[in-house]
């Protein structure tokens, strides 16, 4: 179930999100898709030829262009849908546990949340947990390669602003202020590619990832840039002004403050308007014109519907109240474990994360592992332990809910999946019991 507010009072599941629109129009892809960006061309990270991948979903290819259908493609037509979520509204309807449309228009109107221009860089692409996996672009907020941010989250004055920091700022933000019983923010913050990708081997997962790497690390060379439409948007998206930040003079001591709409307070003098070609500090950011104010946030109904866009009113440099401000915000972070905010990057007591799943939901078949120890679909007890820590360091277990010993399989040479002559496999292709198993330095 998602990490919702309050499940109780959640009844209807929606659609209906806040978030970054990272469409383009291709030749590859869907006619009828709309340009919102043309900083990065994410068909460099796809496989449109099937090269690497056996097969997805029905939907295909959900970026890049989206997919064109026949006979170009066979798989189901669809324009371009890239997007980040930052905050899962669902429905605009209370009584199912959603937002009124009416309040989040006038709270983005009045300045309730400041929105810097969505200048981002991609950091990752990985394949999450899913059975088979979703395969997603991710923009986490990390320091640029050349720099030495603390990875703690916390930001110094003395710090570069990191990569990303605008998602985290506004989604901060925006979990502050709207407390409603569906909220919650799927998989903060990435763009899925595909979903159910199924991989023809583990070498060609390998390579498949590898080559995904090499245009992350180009994109990473070349630093973060503003999603800017190259066109004017349809008329079916409602332009909203948004009010702007106005700075204060030096002799104001007043703090702005963001946690909730009745915190929140704007600086009593008015002196002067950011211009969006004002220098910014940080972050391979130098110089920018007024096209800026174009790379703002947009509300979906769904990832084929956008409904409204809100401009940036967050504009840089990014010095006095603004740092601090922003310094503010990133200092916490929500924790849907426990549903409450934590202070960034704190872990929760160091406890491994349970990701297992019971054979019977890997496979309809037996799953044969290392040196042929067979485990029985009939036992739907058995559980395959999977977690991050055991994936990447020494072992995966096969455990048996009913039996005080597990079986396990060491990271050597036998249980590599590259090694030839030990077969380390399941009867359902390549799915979840490979992905568990890729013991790889190499594989992400």
């Amino acid at each position: 179930m998602p990490p919702v507010l309050d499940p109780s009072k959640s009844k209807v599941d929606g659609l209906a999100f806040l978030g970054l629109s990272l469409t383009q129009k291709s030749d590859l892809g869907h006619q009828n898709s709309q340009t919102h960006q043309t900083a990065f061309d994410l068909n460099k990270v796809l496989d449109r030829k099937y090269q690497y991948l056996f097969s997805t979903n029905d939907d295909g290819w959900l970026v890049g262009g989206g997919e064109p259908g026949p006979p170009t493609s066979y798989k189901l037509p669809a324009p371009d849908s890239a997007h980040v979520e930052l905050l899962r509204i669902g429905t605009y309807e209370p009584n199912w546990g959603g937002v009124p449309l009416k309040e989040i228009i006038q709270a983005m109107q009045d300045g309730d949340i400041w929105i810097p221009p969505m200048v981002v860089i991609p950091t990752a692409v990985v394949a999450n947990g899913d059975i088979p996996p979703e395969l997603e672009i991710r923009f986490d907020m990390e320091s640029p390669a050349n720099d030495q941010h603390n990875s703690s989250g916390n930001i110094n004055s003395n710090d570069a602003l990191p990569w990303n920091w605008q998602l985290r700022f506004v989604h901060n933000q925006l979990f502050r202020r709207f407390v409603y019983p569906s909220r919650f923010c799927p998989g903060a913050f990435h763009s899925t590619i595909v979903r159910k990708a199924e991989f023809r081997s583990p070498q060609h997962r390998q390579e498949y990832f590898a080559n995904c790497q090499n245009v992350i690390d180009q994109w990473k060379q070349e630093g973060p840039k503003p999603l800017i439409p190259s066109e004017p948007l349809t008329s079916s998206i409602a332009m909203i002004p948004t009010k702007q930040w106005q700075t204060e003079p030096e002799t104001d001591t007043h703090e702005p403050s963001l946690i909730t709409s009745e915190e929140k307070k704007l600086p009593d003098e008015e002196v002067a308007s950011n211009q969006a070609s004002a220098t910014v500090q940080n972050n391979n950011q130098d110089e920018y014109d007024e096209s800026l104010t174009k790379a703002g946030i947009y509300l979906f109904t769904d990832r084929n519907h956008i409904t409204h866009h809100f401009p940036p009113n967050f504009m840089p440099p990014y010095t006095g109240a603004k740092l601090e401000l922003i310094q503010k915000v990133l200092s916490e972070e929500w924790d849907e474990a426990t549903l409450s905010w934590k202070p960034a990057g704190k872990k929760n007591d160091d406890k491994e994360e349970d990701t297992s799943v019971t054979v019977g939901e890997l496979s309809q078949a037996e799953v044969v592992v290392a040196n042929h120890t067979t485990v029985s679909k009939d036992d739907a007890s058995t559980k395959l332990v999977a977690s991050q820590s055991a994936v990447t360091s020494t072992s995966v277990k096969i455990v048996a809910d009913d039996k005080s010993e597990a079986v396990t399989i060491p990271k050597d040479s036998t249980a590599h999946p590259s090694n030839q002559n030990k077969n380390l496999y399941s009867s359902c292709g390549m799915g979840v019991l490979m992905d568990a198993l890729l013991l790889s330095d190499t594989a992400p």
